[in-house]
């Protein structure tokens, strides 16, 4: 999951520019509906939804709850034609502005566009490496001018762990398998054994997942806000994502 930062303010998009025009092509071959949420992404997984709204809150293409913009029916109305370009490359240079200012886009280093998508945003090394793939394709579809030394930062791809052989049916069980639940936990949510203390003005909030034999438990403050729950939601998802790839 991303790292908390100081001064860490925007959540620019982190996937794949293309999954992002062709979602933008779908509205175009349909119709713009009054707001963008996940009902109009069925068939992409949870993961890519949350994506989505992600990069059309940033790029201003849509408000508060998800109401479609001006700026949504403009590029919309541009896909496929000769104005598509232009139109997505006012959008760079309105909403990457913050991000990229003082980095010179036609002669800057790799480092330089790392420095500053990492200054503005709170994301792991790995989801920044997306975010900077993502503003490269644009700005290439964008016509934009950009440094031949630009690129997105390398990731080291995870080792995966290997499967463990079965166990011997003929071998004693040991004491998880014993059929005896020898640490049932209070029922609160904790997981066996989990004793870690919940801060004051925070929740302990167990759900219950089927085939899951204890409660997941989500710590979260006791004012957190609707918006601020809709953050935790989509970086939870990204993570998760992330987690299974």
């Amino acid at each position: 999951m991303a790292d908390e930062k100081k001064g860490a303010t925007v959540s620019p998009p982190y996937l794949g520019f293309g999954t992002f025009k062709n979602y933008i092509g779908d509205l175009a071959a349909t119709t713009i509906p009054p707001r963008i949420d996940k009902s109009m992404m069925k068939g992409k997984s949870g993961g890519t939804q949350a994506a989505l709204l992600v990069a059309f809150s940033f790029l201003g293409l849509t408000g508060e709850k998800g109401v479609a913009t001006q700026a949504l029916r403009d590029l919309v109305e541009a896909h496929g034609t000769e104005r598509w370009p232009a139109a997505l490359k006012k959008l760079l240079d309105e909403h990457y502005g913050p991000i990229l200012k003082g980095v010179p886009l036609d002669r800057g280093t790799a480092g330089q566009l790392d420095d500053a998508f990492e200054k503005h945003t709170d994301f792991t090394k790995s989801t920044r490496a997306k975010a900077i793939s993502f503003y490269l394709r644009a700005g290439k579809e964008a016509q934009i001018e950009l440094s031949p030394h630009f690129r997105a930062p390398s990731v080291p791809k995870r080792k995966r762990k290997k499967k463990e052989p079965a166990k011997d049916a003929t071998s004693a069980p040991d004491a998880a398998d014993d059929g005896v639940d020898n640490d049932p936990g209070d029922g609160n949510g904790d997981e066996p054994g989990d004793s870690t203390p919940v801060p004051d003005g925070w929740l302990a909030q167990p759900f219950n997942l089927p085939g899951r034999r204890h409660p997941v438990r989500v710590v979260i403050p006791s004012n957190l806000t609707a918006k601020e729950w809709k953050m935790v939601s989509t970086y939870m998802a990204l993570y998760v994502e992330e987690a299974n790839e």
